[in-house]
């Protein structure tokens, strides 16, 4: 009977030792978040870590922080596109995906990562959507935080609203608190389309409005990586009101007119040595006078030669919570390329369709060189809250467009145009 107690006991401790052992064989838990049932177990989006002796059973005596054995983000994953249903599509694969804007094209961004290998792998699992994915290197790496947070197990609730077709308006604004050149670098390795805005009176910079709170929250935490505070305020917190066209208090529109550079400052010099500011200048305060004519309360930067900073100006337009701001400039290059001539018309964020219509406002009234519409990131474009364009009129050393510079009624026939443009824009 004792033989048989023995075998019994053998036997036990043998089957113990097998499961510890298979349980040692077995994979650790994926570190990816969020990761679906589908998917394989990838580490958690660019949060591979390098292991510290203290993880294979050595006690890690260096004090060195955990911050150092996390290598910075290098790359960013994208999916072209931005639908509401392929954004749904997506986070199917990767719940913390968002909406941002690269290269002036809205694109949904699928995570930051370490290595190239670790994008290229998220973006396999795309092949079935019917959309290109891109895996872009970042300007600059990006650190991770000390502890990356972990998004909670993703658990799918019917949304209690029936979906509607047309777009539903934002609720929440997420901000990082500072605005240093900086920091707004940093938050734009995340978030591409982030500025510089005011809010309860400070300087601050915006990462995104959004429809849901929680949708705030993802790109919130993307942004621990950043070493600064960030909030997220219910949409007209901290902002003044106003209506889809802010008005004056006398119940007019205000658009503000900012002829470039004065005083000091000349701007451009071109052929015969005519000046940039002096041109802008007379330009600038017919489109005023004109705006004015229709019920428009146009107010200019700068009234005469004088030296207005850059930032004056924007405050300006942010104190007289104006509409629009349409920033008149003229062109230059070396004087000795008397052939380029032609108009660019240049926003950054919620412009375009401004830039558009004056754009296409001047072409439709002058005979002039078409250079295009394009993006930029000039500061009177990305410091400004309401739709901003820069329109370069022309320029000073082209010998096409000096010869409409020098004449008053061409500079009339500009003018006009651009306050067209404007109240097209407006209608």
């Amino acid at each position: 009977m004792r033989s048989v107690w023995v075998l019994i006991i053998a036997i036990a401790a043998a089957s113990l030792g097998s499961r510890a052992e298979a349980a040692k064989s077995l994979p650790s838990p994926g570190r990816w978040s969020g990761q679906i049932a589908e998917a394989p177990v990838l580490p958690r989006r660019g949060a591979t870590e390098r292991r510290s002796p203290s993880d294979s059973g050595s006690s890690d005596r260096s004090g060195g922080s955990e911050r150092s054995e996390r290598e910075p983000f290098k790359y960013r994953l994208i999916v072209q596109g931005s639908s509401d249903s392929l954004l749904r599509q997506v986070r199917q694969t990767v719940p913390d995906a968002f909406r941002t804007i690269i290269g002036g094209r809205r694109v949904i961004q699928a995570g930051l990562f370490v290595e190239r290998e670790e994008a290229e792998a998220i973006a396999q699992l795309f092949d079935r959507l019917d959309a290109e994915t891109q895996v872009l290197a970042l300007d600059r790496p990006i650190s991770q935080p000390v502890s990356l947070p972990i998004s909670p197990p993703l658990v799918r609730v019917p949304s209690a609203r029936p979906p509607s077709s047309s777009p539903r308006a934002n609720q929440y604004r997420l901000v990082v608190q500072g605005s240093s050149d900086s920091l707004l670098r940093q938050v734009r390795q995340i978030v591409p389309d982030a500025f510089r805005n005011t809010i309860d009176g400070r300087r601050v910079v915006q990462a995104g409005l959004f429809v849901e709170r929680s949708e705030a929250e993802v790109v919130q935490r993307q942004l621990a990586a950043i070493d600064a505070p960030t909030s997220i305020f219910d949409i007209d917190y901290g902002v003044a009101q106003r209506s889809s066209t802010p008005v004056a208090r006398d119940g007019r529109i205000v658009v503000v007119v900012d002829p470039g550079h004065g005083g000091g400052d000349p701007g451009a010099v071109g052929i015969g040595g005519i000046h940039e500011a002096d041109i802008v200048l007379d330009v600038a305060q017919q489109v005023a006078s004109l705006l004015e004519k229709q019920g428009i309360q146009a107010v200019l930067t700068r009234q005469d030669d004088q030296e207005v900073e850059l930032e004056p100006r924007v405050d300006l337009a942010d104190r007289l919570n104006a509409a629009l701001f349409v920033s008149i400039h003229a062109n230059a290059i070396s004087l000795s390329r008397p052939d380029v001539n032609g108009l660019e018309t240049y926003y950054y964020e919620s412009g375009r369709a401004l830039a558009t219509s004056i754009h296409n406002s001047l072409l439709d009234s002058i005979s002039m060189n078409d250079r295009g519409i394009r993006q930029a990131r000039f500061y009177v474009l990305t410091e400004t809250s309401m739709p901003a364009v820069l329109v370069e009129i022309g320029f000073v050393t082209g010998r096409e467009d000096v010869v409409r510079f020098n004449s008053a009624a061409s500079r009339s026939q500009i003018a006009a145009a651009i306050a067209q443009g404007v109240l097209r824009y407006l209608q």
